[in-house]
């Protein structure tokens, strides 16, 4: 089997870029077959004519290779003269074509013209049998005219929230074509679907490639195996938000717009818009409003809990929550039993929510300007430490009963003028005990008159309400 090929033009690349072509090699015969592929020196034609480019052109001096061949165009060591692929009966084998366009002349000389080199293909069966040798001419184009830029696409934004940078908006995009040759991205940001006012822009350069096997700028296929990203960092809570990306070429030529969707999460699965950036203008607001942080507390029991201090730990330990308009808090017990939330000191309360001198709590608000603290409890018992009864001396005088703790202490905490409002929600088994004092005890016997002396009992501090008998037997 003879077979011949007059020749395969690659597409135009422009200098410092790099372009590739996949030749597939069928096998329709009944034995394996082995071809073994190699491609001569390249010759380089000045200006698209059959002049060569002499010496004199080359900073160098010397004629460069720049057409190559490779099984795997993404492998560290591309620029391959020379390979072998051994194909089954009724298969196919692909290999891939590369060029990475000349640009070394010296200053004055450059030019645009073709680049060509003579692929020849042996092949030998696992029979013994040889053909003809398969002969491909191979002709690149290199250009200094680049072409303009295509759509970006696959534009997307991450949004998040952090106490060193604020609200962010985390960019993704993708050239989606492997001849979008692009030298920059600018993306554009405004608080108005219009862009009247454009209050922040950022640019993003391609960085030169420093591997002698690849081009200067990007790899044998563009940038298509690549995801760029920029973070656009202390952005308002609230604010309305919208964006836009175009590309540049290496004449510092604009592409069209692209226009991103919004995310809270990352690696989202895109539209067919989305991955074409197709969406009309002015695209989605990315906007982040205020949310509720919703938390969960299970528990059996536990001494003057510290609302305050659970709700920043899981906010990362930080104080900052500006990303939220409140918390939701649900107490559950881990049992059928009351999961007790007791206070040891008159001091506390069985729940408390105090805000330390030293931090400085932050946060958003709602439409109504308030922040806040929702309490769900199901099963929850919150205690206050118990008061303290009349308590008689032995000279015949008494110390007045004393107050016990609350079951619940909040602090009346206002950040930049906006009030936190607190709600609570119980379940019937919930319940919560305050400590209020005592009053005089008296023993009253049958034969006690308004005559006689009646025995007064010292009062008592009552340690807890836990399993306390409240009511008031007379004996």
């Amino acid at each position: 089997m003879n077979v011949y090929y007059t020749g395969k033009i690659l597409d135009q690349t422009p200098t410092g870029l790099g372009g590739y072509t996949g030749l597939v090699l069928t096998n329709s015969g009944n034995f394996t077959v082995t071809y073994n592929a190699v491609i001569g020196d390249t010759t380089l034609y000045k200006n698209g004519n059959t002049t060569i480019v002499p010496s004199s052109d080359i900073k160098n001096g010397a004629n460069t290779n720049t057409i190559f061949i490779t099984e795997d165009i993404l492998a560290n060591n591309v620029n391959d003269s020379t390979l072998s692929l051994t194909v089954d009966p009724s298969s196919s084998g692909i290999f891939y074509v590369l060029h990475r366009p000349f640009s070394e002349f010296t200053a004055g000389n450059e030019s645009t013209g073709y680049e060509v080199a003579r692929l020849t293909i042996n092949t030998v069966s696992s029979a013994g049998d040889t053909d003809d040798p398969i002969l491909v001419d191979i002709s690149g184009q290199r250009v200094y005219d680049n072409p303009s830029p295509s759509r970006i696409g696959k534009f997307y934004a991450v949004k998040s929230y952090s106490e060193a940078t604020s609200y962010q908006l985390e960019f993704f995009w993708n050239t989606l074509s492997p001849t979008n040759y692009v030298k920059r991205f600018v993306i554009d940001l405004s608080t108005d679907a219009g862009f009247t006012t454009v209050i922040y822009s950022y640019t993003g350069d391609i960085v030169l490639g420093n591997d002698s096997d690849k081009p200067r700028f990007g790899d044998y296929d563009g940038f298509i195996n690549k995801t760029f990203s920029a973070k656009l960092i202390n952005l308002s809570v609230g604010q309305d938000y919208y964006a836009r990306i175009r590309g540049f070429n290496f004449d510092n030529e604009p592409g069209p717009y692209s226009y991103p969707t919004g995310y809270s999460y990352n690696n989202p699965i895109l539209t067919p818009t989305g991955i074409s950036g197709l969406f009309e203008a002015p695209g989605a607001n990315l906007k982040s409003n205020a949310s509720i942080l919703y938390l969960s507390k299970t528990d059996d029991y536990e001494e003057n809990f510290n609302i305050y201090d659970f709700i920043k730990q899981n906010n990362n330990n930080s104080s900052d929550f500006r990303f939220y308009s409140g918390v939701n808090i649900k107490f559950n017990s881990s049992s059928d039993s009351l999961a007790k939330y007791i206070a040891t000191t008159v001091n506390s309360g069985g729940m408390n929510f105090v805000v330390p001198n030293s931090d400085n709590f932050k946060y958003s608000v709602n439409g109504n300007n308030i922040f806040t603290i929702e309490l769900e409890f199901n099963n929850i018992a919150v205690l206050g430490r118990g008061g303290e009864g009349v308590k008689w001396q032995t000279n015949g005088t008494f110390v007045n009963a004393k107050n016990g703790g609350p079951c619940i202490n909040f602090d009346a905490y206002v950040y930049d003028s906006k009030p936190i409002e607190f709600r609570m929600y119980k379940d019937l088994s919930s319940l919560f005990y305050g400590g209020p004092g005592g009053g005089q005890g008296w023993v009253v016997t049958d034969t006690t008159t308004t005559d006689t002396n009646q025995l007064k009992i010292d009062g008592a501090e009552i340690e807890s309400f836990d399993g306390f008998d409240l009511r008031q037997f007379i004996p």
